[in-house]
Parts: structure tokens; C-alpha cells; sequence
């Protein structure tokens, strides 16, 4: 990937650095709620309850998402 441009390289920073902010929070986020209901997620060594971002995401890895695109028409009775 070239980025001869400064404005390039720039914008290239910003969403590096607004990807570790997601990370971050997504970490912090699981991290305060597991403290506070007093529960554990399972980690690389066992359950834990201050899994890294890493972790939590994995654990999203079986998660699917389907979509079905149905054509609908409407009836004869509904047209003017």
C-alpha cells in the first residue's frame, strides 16, 4: 500500500488510532460489567474476569449472521 500523500498517512493514523479507541472500550466495557454482576467469561488459561478485547472478541467467532431477501407483492386489492 503506498501513501505517498501526508494526508494520506494522516487518515491512515486517525483510523489506527480509532480502532485501538474501539478496542479499548470493548475491553473496558466487558471488563466493568463482569466486575460488577460478579461473573467470569472463559480466557486462554481458564475463566477470567478481566478478559482482553482479544478474548471477548473470539468468543464472537461462532456467531453468524443470516439474512434472506424475500420479494414481496403486494396483493391486487391493495393497488389504486
Amino acid at each position: 500500500m503506498w501513501l505517498e500523500k501526508p494526508e494520506r498517512i494522516a487518515a491512515l493514523a486517525m483510523l489506527t488510532v480509532i480502532g485501538l479507541l474501539v478496542y479499548a472500550v470493548i475491553q473496558r466495557q466487558v471488563r466493568l460489567y463482569l466486575r460488577t454482576h460478579d461473573q467470569q467469561i472463559p480466557g486462554n488459561k481458564g475463566a477470567t474476569a478481566t478478559p482482553t478485547a482479544a478474548v471477548v472478541l473470539a468468543l464472537f467467532a461462532q456467531v453468524a449472521l443470516l439474512q434472506f431477501w424475500a420479494s414481496i407483492t403486494a396483493p391486487a386489492t391493495w393497488s389504486r
